[in-house]
């Protein structure tokens, strides 16, 4: 997900964190098999030398997964704490982390074969940022160019907020970020409001939580409910689109060759667009 700089250290705890981060909001084996199917689709229909990628953030899954021959990937994320804390390193030629804003990527008009995003749109505000980062990526995508975006997307009817907190009472949610998810998604938005992370930090306030308690009642590991506290204060916004929201805004850019959801707990809100240049639709 793409950290917008604040000036509080939410994106900094994040970083420290990372390791803590479940599914679905960090991708799994499935995610990864998913988007290596989809680019092998790509360079067999489309035979290049040396490709040319781009990775939406530093996610380490992404970056080491199998890569047709001859690749260079370029990883983007505009927080240095997350490029130093999740980036798995640069390799000489082949692969290299570089704090940028993907606004204005640091690449030619044209250069990128492949990109892919775990989220990322969903890390920044609706509708003109979003709109102005697939103006920013239709820009450096070749007229050929194949863009994967993993998205997380909020029902028609999202559920209430209410069950999600008495299904966490009762201990009936396996993990701490499912929690979290199925929270983000409840909470109350709209395509403009998005989520604010301390207004999430308010309502979890409101409820007198004591992490430890909870820790026993569910069996979350303590460190991860602890993470709530680089809620308070952060300025931080979070959007969830619905499906036909987030195409409403894809489709103006990029032409749907494909969708694909995930079968893992909650991947019916985590759909995989598999997404191709429109010809002629340049800068």
């Amino acid at each position: 997900m793409l950290p917008l700089v604040e000036k509080n250290s939410y994106w900094q705890h994040l970083a420290a964190a990372y390791e803590l981060l479940g599914s679905p909001l960090r991708p799994l084996p499935e995610d990864i098999g998913i988007f290596e199917g989809a680019v092998d689709d790509w360079a067999a229909a489309h035979p290049v030398n040396y490709p040319r990628t781009l990775l939406l953030g530093s996610t380490p899954a992404i970056a080491l997964m199998r890569w047709p021959a001859g690749t260079t990937l370029i990883g983007a994320d505009e927080s240095c704490h997350m490029m130093r804390s999740a980036w798995p390193g640069d390799r000489a030629a082949t692969r290299f982390g570089v704090c940028a804003s993907w606004f204005r990527l640091p690449l030619p008009l044209s250069s990128v074969h492949i990109a892919i995003g775990d989220g990322s749109l969903n890390c920044v505000r609706h509708p003109k940022p979003a709109n102005a980062i697939c103006l920013s990526l239709r820009g450096v995508l070749t007229g050929n160019g194949l863009l994967l975006l993993r998205c997380y997307v909020r029902p028609e009817r999202p559920e209430s907020l209410e069950q999600v907190f008495d299904d966490m009472f009762r201990g009936a949610i396996p993990t701490f970020t499912q929690f979290k998810f199925r929270f983000y998604l409840a909470m109350p938005q709209d395509l403009r409001s998005g989520v604010a992370l301390d207004d999430c930090y308010r309502l979890w306030a409101s409820h007198s939580i004591e992490p430890a308690r909870l820790a026993a009642i569910t069996h979350w590991p303590l460190p991860e409910i602890q993470t709530v506290e680089s809620f308070r204060g952060s300025s931080t916004v979070h959007t969830f689109p619905t499906l036909a929201e987030f195409r409403c805004l894809l489709h103006e850019h990029f032409d749907e060759a494909g969708m694909i959801l995930p079968s893992y707990p909650l991947g019916e809100h985590c759909p995989i667009l598999i997404l191709r240049s429109r010809p002629g639709a340049r800068r």
